[in-house]
């Protein structure tokens, strides 16, 4: 069932993207940069917590169609006894994401809707305590690979500097929420 989403949100991103514009303009180099953060929910049995990382905008596709690769990592600790003055548990989990997107943006004068989707890697690491018998299990790491979909809003401040919001879904071992937003610099 979990192929099948993906498949068709991969089918649905594609058709938009096709239609979207037809005049290429394909022009790749570095053209803006961005600072973002977001809160994320995560799937169980993580709690909520802050992602924090930035993205490059790699140019043009078509007019209005972009390549955009992001970079974001989260964190979440735990710490608690298994019962009320027992021993204690430590668990750490984290999560460090790259994700290739195309991204159309809707064109407007200052506020420039937009939305995409793309491909994540996902480099998850965990480790774990218990302290009774010295349970120690550090350093475990597992790859995946995802999917994600997005959409927000861009508004244009002076210098080419600009502030979004942004809500994403990625699809992935441990499906994510974020919400969030940032800054980011065009370079001209």
């Amino acid at each position: 069932m979990k192929g099948i989403n993906i498949v068709s949100l991969m089918i649905a991103a594609a058709v938009m993207f096709l239609y979207a514009d037809v005049e290429a303009v394909t022009d790749f180099r570095i053209a803006g940069i961005e600072l973002r953060s977001a809160y994320v929910m995560v799937e169980d049995p993580v709690d909520d917590t802050i992602a924090l990382g930035g993205s490059v905008n790699l140019g043009n596709i078509n007019t209005n169609t972009y390549l955009r690769v992001d970079l974001l990592y989260w964190k979440k600790s735990y710490s608690h006894p298994e019962f009320p003055g027992s021993y204690v548990y430590e668990w750490d989990y984290e999560d460090l994401a790259a994700k290739i997107n195309i991204q159309y943006n809707v064109p407007f004068e200052n506020i420039i809707p937009y939305l995409g989707a793309g491909f994540t890697i996902h480099n998850y690491t965990w480790d774990y305590a218990y302290n009774p018998y010295g349970w120690e299990v550090t350093g475990k790491k597992k790859t995946a690979l995802g999917f994600q979909i997005f959409g927000g809003v861009q508004y244009s401040l002076p210098y080419n500097l600009y502030c979004f919001a942004e809500v994403a879904f990625d699809r992935s071992n441990r499906d994510q929420l974020f919400a969030g937003g940032g800054f980011g610099f065009n370079i001209k």
